[in-house]
């Protein structure tokens, strides 16, 4: 629920940016106080955590706000038609103007409030449909049983329920997260083969992205340690660099062939407008194209999930996704689990900027590098002002 108490302090006269930077504010799921003169400032109780400074606030004011809350993070915002403020492609450098880049208003926001994880969390953010994002969070989370709690939540409505793939019939495999978005406390996860579910398919059209992470932030309270899988994609609640920014890691998902390209090359180019590293897994398909040409030009690690013919097979006769501790699926997973030592063999390969002649991946430590975008980095915008 929105917090009852203000916690951005929003200064400004302009009511068109108030309007704006106020919607991208309620959209991290936190409230907003609005100030239209300095003077009011000595009325906000308690101090703020994130002041946002229009664009008509003059630049004596804020620096006399910074030596009153130096705890407090300061950032500016403009509207579209104040562009003095833009710096660089992504529109970032003195001001954040709007309704452009609203989305990195609301990432300043929710890092700002952001809780601290009490698990590991992994997002694996299929760039397209039929990427095979969710039977690889499966193998993922049962790969990881044993090592502490694990969490497996499906927030990907375009993706496959998670449910089934674990062999859970209706209606325990569609479960319900009507309730727990809501913010309340009583959650009731459904623990199958080791793996704790908070429901078996993702959340509808009805749970905001902020009302999601509440939720899921309140199913690892009173534990510590272990991981937490996230299964997302576009379709995910607040869309992909939404979920993908709550992670502690984040693999993006992609299949060897035309589609997959192209899909990981633009959420590649999300991902580094907000200054979130990534690593790559690329599905092989029979008749696709070479895994070389799908990661041209991505950074980060990339790992290879070479094609398990027997899995769709087995998925109808009801085995789990990379219950085959030898199959490719599983193998490759476990190669991305966090404590996975890169150099390790395995089905999957780990590899930098080429592969050897005939085409078999090897394990290289060299990365491929991109040349320097302007990124995003809240931190760093806000203690600037």
């Amino acid at each position: 629920m929105v917090v009852s108490i203000p916690q951005v302090v929003l200064m400004t006269g302009d009511q068109g940016l108030a309007e704006s930077a106020t919607a991208a504010i309620w959209e991290a799921g936190v409230a907003v106080q609005p100030v239209t003169e300095p003077s009011q400032l000595d009325a906000v109780n308690p101090r703020p955590r994130l002041l946002i400074c229009g664009h008509d606030v003059a630049e004596p004011v804020v620096r006399a706000v910074e030596q009153l809350w130096p705890d407090c993070r300061i950032a500016r915002a403009a509207l579209g038609e104040m562009v003095w403020g833009a710096g660089g492609a992504s529109g970032i450098g003195q001001c954040l103007v709007l309704p452009e880049f609203a989305n990195h208003l609301t990432r300043l926001v929710e890092s700002t409030f952001a809780a601290k994880h009490r698990s590991h969390w992994v997002a694996l953010i299929g760039a397209h449909g039929g990427a095979g994002t969710s039977c690889l969070a499966v193998a993922m989370a049962l790969r990881l049983t044993g090592q502490g709690p694990v969490r497996l939540a499906g927030l990907n409505r375009a993706g496959a329920p998670i449910g089934p793939l674990l062999g859970l019939e209706p209606p325990i495999a569609a479960g319900s997260w009507t309730f727990n978005a809501s913010g309340s406390d009583d959650l009731r996860p459904i623990t199958v083969q080791g793996i704790e579910l908070l429901s078996g398919q993702a959340p509808d059209f009805g749970h905001t992205a902020w009302q999601v992470r509440q939720t899921l932030e309140a199913w690892e309270a009173g534990t510590e340690g272990g991981h937490t899988i996230l299964d997302t994609g576009s379709a995910a609640p607040g869309g992909t660099w939404r979920v993908a920014s709550w992670a502690d890691r984040r693999i993006v998902v992609a299949r060897a062939d035309p589609t997959g390209a192209a899909a990981l090359a633009a959420v590649a180019k999300e991902l580094e407008d907000f200054a979130m590293d990534f690593d790559t897994a690329v599905r092989n398909v029979r008749g696709g194209l070479d895994v070389r040409e799908v990661v041209d030009g991505i950074g980060g690690r990339v790992f290879e999930i070479k094609d398990e013919r027997t899995l769709v097979a087995g998925l109808a006769h009801g085995l789990t996704p990379g219950e085959r501790a030898k199959g490719k699926l599983a193998l490759a997973a476990a190669q991305m689990l966090p404590e996975a030592r890169p150099e390790a063999a395995c089905s999957g390969g780990v590899w930098g900027d080429q592969l050897p002649k005939g085409g078999r991946v090897r394990h290289h430590r060299r990365r491929r590098t991109r040349p320097a975008l302007p990124a995003f980095n809240p931190a760093a915008f806000a203690e600037e002002w």
